[in-house]
């Protein structure tokens, strides 16, 4: 591209989503770019037509991502995670101990997830509290980390806690080690909580099963306000 030349709207998108690997909506592309929605809309079309790009779909609204993102292939991170987690769990079977880690792991990351509006992550859950939508609208995306195909299938109330269950957990498919995962998210999830909110709050694993056959592994976990 000549450097005197002004970049086209659709090399400035495809920038911006190589520079942002967890993916864009069009609200935070239109943001980043300086851009009304309607301009970035007509241009992802365009790029998707030509195979540059892909979406996800992600509650009611997408995540765009470049299919030549400037990061390390999805699957070769994932594989090298199950291999940490399979080898840790052998040597430090204590689940509570993976829930102490993954707190600690939370003051270090940090990800730039983007949302529109935080009710799209809970379908018609017109009983939880104002806190409730403010903790899952954070949480859904880092539960969603390395996850192809996990569905929030039902968020429900009892008193101070939510009950949330999810289905087809790619951590899920393959063998035991993959629940140590969700414990280490568990203490991270405390952890974020308590730093954005200055809210305390018990994260619990209640329920799991272990499955390759699509809709049949799942997820149980609570949140407790305190």
């Amino acid at each position: 591209m000549d450097s005197d030349k002004e970049p086209s709207f659709e090399e400035k998108i495809l920038e911006c989503l190589m520079d942002n690997a967890y993916g864009l909506t069009v609200v935070g592309l239109a943001e980043k770019i300086g851009a009304s929605r309607n301009t970035i809309y007509r241009y992802l079309g365009i790029l998707e037509g030509k195979g540059l790009i892909f979406k996800k779909e992600i509650g009611r609204y997408n995540l765009y991502f470049s299919k030549e993102g400037r990061r390390v292939s999805r699957d070769i991170v994932a594989s090298f995670y199950r291999g940490i987690l399979t080898a840790f769990s052998q040597e430090i079977p204590d689940p509570a101990q993976f829930k102490r880690a993954g707190r600690t792991v939370s003051k270090y990351v940090k990800l730039p997830f983007e949302t529109e509006n935080p009710l799209d992550f809970i379908e018609s859950e017109e009983t939880l509290k104002k806190e409730f939508i403010e903790v899952l609208s954070v949480i859904r995306p880092y539960i969603s980390l390395l996850h192809d195909k996990l569905i929030l299938k039902d968020v429900s109330v009892e008193e101070n806690k939510v009950l949330i269950h999810f289905i087809n957990s790619d951590m899920l498919e393959e063998h035991e080690a993959g629940i140590y995962h969700f414990y280490l998210l568990a203490g991270f999830i405390e952890e974020k909580i308590k730093s954005l909110f200055n809210i305390e709050v018990n994260c619990e694993i209640l329920d799991y099963h272990i499955s390759e056959k699509d809709g049949d592994n799942f997820i149980k976990i609570s949140l407790e306000l305190k």
